[in-house]
């Protein structure tokens, strides 16, 4: 990961922004919206599902337990990148002032950007504000929180508003308390420690400084850890209302006050959103469109937060989405320990196309896109990861662009491929004079589902981009390629 990327913040020109969203105050109470029957898509009675769906300009869409509370756990760090934000736009912090990433604070996280290798090092503020959103950083949230003051965050929240709205405290905590549910001798283990433990099962410095012997749970234990955390606490918790109107009031400070300090976290806010993949309940969304999320997860549940906008300029969301899905009981023997691949994801991919349909109705998902020649992208490579992988490998190692093309242009596109091959897609990029390039993909599965990624480039005259995705399913796909929101390349394949 490349710190350049907190200088994207900096470089977002806030100009005056047109009308693309009618105010909040005109916008339909949330109650009379119609119900979105998400649980529809699923034949399971295990799950319960929140949910506002809301396109801003027409003020359609559907709700679900508006007002039920929900564990987000990571949506949360929203919250937190308000406070932080709002500190920068007054001139209380500065994106240039470095935090020292210490052992303290390493909890090593899976999703993480920081890792024990980059202990001792510094960050800029600006990028920890990235990361904490970009891939869901749990150490540069648990710094920023320190940086920013807990206090400050809560007083962030206070002003909101906003009813429903639980505290938000770094995840390293929620480790710990759910430890201490287990055995009570994890109270006097330092946080970090207690959650490195957590998260990868490490051991390294618990015995015998804590522990006679190395402590060890099955999944079962730790499941109930998690329902009586969920079950006594309320942090890092929200209605689906409260998170759908913490967006909308980020929409009126960005359309109403721009130069304003509230404004401009806005602003940021968004930014940051606009750095994370698509989510699982965005992966119908088209290509004509950017989606921003934040998502959160945990044992027995998953929540996704998601913005859409159509204009790198105003940067000015259209439609947001607040879904929830939980099992209402996390101890049950169907529950599994991981997060993936799990019933709660498998829901949210059902319901992307109705997602989708109802944020945009005349969206025709199934067609080809009219591919238009930019001389922004010079080549596009379609092949085998096998085959393409050792000419950007070699790019990574170099940035020796001038070696990548003809590399990759000795390879001719393929029709077919194996299934369970990786297939590969490659972009370079020129002439870009620093902008903020984005390419969107999406992937048309012989059974008409789609999966959609997006990438960014920033600060750069000539770069690339590679995807490799696994096409396990035997039939035609298609693969459609956007440059900020300009259909460049389409192609079907055959997998055998």
């Amino acid at each position: 990961m490349r710190p350049v990327l907190f200088l994207l913040i900096l470089l977002v020109v806030l100009i005056p922004l047109s009308v693309a969203a009618q105010e909040s105050a005109s916008l339909p109470p949330m109650e009379s919206l119609p119900p979105c029957n998400f649980n529809a898509y699923t034949e399971r009675d295990d799950l319960i599902i929140g949910a506002v769906v809301l396109h801003l300009g027409r003020g359609d869409g559907c709700m679900q337990n508006l007002n039920t509370v929900f564990p987000f756990a990571s949506v949360g760090k929203l919250f937190i990148a308000g406070a932080l934000y709002e500190k920068v736009a007054r001139s209380e912090l500065s994106f240039d002032k470095e935090l020292t990433f210490t052992y303290d604070y390493l909890m090593e996280g899976r999703s993480d950007c920081l890792t024990s290798d980059m202990v001792g090092q510094k960050f800029t503020i600006g990028y920890l504000g990235n990361i904490m959103i970009q891939c869901s950083d749990n150490s540069a949230t648990w710094m920023l929180m320190d940086a920013v003051g807990w206090d400050a965050v809560q007083a962030y929240i206070d002003r909101l508003e906003i009813p429903d709205i639980g505290q938000v405290i770094p995840y390293s905590f929620v480790d710990k308390i759910k430890l201490t549910y287990l055995d009570e001798r994890w109270e006097n283990v330092p946080t970090g420690l207690a959650s490195q433990f957590y998260r990868q099962r490490y051991v390294d410095g618990l015995v015998p400084q804590y522990f006679d012997v190395l402590p060890h749970y099955s999944n079962d234990e730790l499941k109930e850890a998690n329902a009586r955390y969920l079950e006594e606490y309320r942090y890092n918790s929200a209605t689906p209302r409260a998170m759908t109107l913490f967006l909308l009031k980020l929409v009126e400070d960005l359309r109403q006050r721009p130069e304003s300090p509230e404004g401009r976290a806005a602003q940021w806010i968004f930014n940051t959103m606009l750095l994370t993949q698509r989510q699982f309940s965005t992966q119908y969304m088209p290509g004509n469109i950017y989606v921003g999320s934040k998502n959160g997860f945990d044992i027995g549940y998953r929540a996704e937060v998601n913005i859409t906008i159509s204009s790198l300029e105003s940067r000015l969301p259209e439609t947001v989405s607040v879904i929830v899905v939980r099992h209402r009981d996390i101890t049950a023997p169907g529950v599994p320990y991981r997060f993936r691949n799990v019933p709660t994801t498998d829901l949210l991919l059902a319901i992307a196309p109705k997602l989708a349909q109802t944020l945009y109705p005349d969206s025709n998902f199934d067609a080809a896109p009219y591919v238009q020649r930019i001389e922004n992208v010079r080549l596009v490579a379609f092949n085998t990861e096998r085959n393409m992988y050792g000419c950007w490998e070699s790019f990574l190692g170099t940035d020796y662009l001038n070696v990548l093309q003809p590399c990759w242009s000795r390879l001719e596109r393929i029709n077919r491929i194996n299934r369970n091959e990786l297939l590969g897609v490659g972009i370079v990029l020129r002439y870009l004079n620093g902008m903020d390039a984005r390419i969107t993909l999406i992937y048309t599965l012989p059974d008409g589902t789609k999966r959609s990624y997006q990438v960014q480039r920033f600060l750069e005259d000539s770069t690339a981009v590679a995807w490799f995705e696994d096409v396990s399913i035997p039939g035609t796909w298609r693969v459609d390629v956007f440059f900020n929101l300009v259909p460049v390349f389409s192609q079907t394949l055959r997998v055998e």
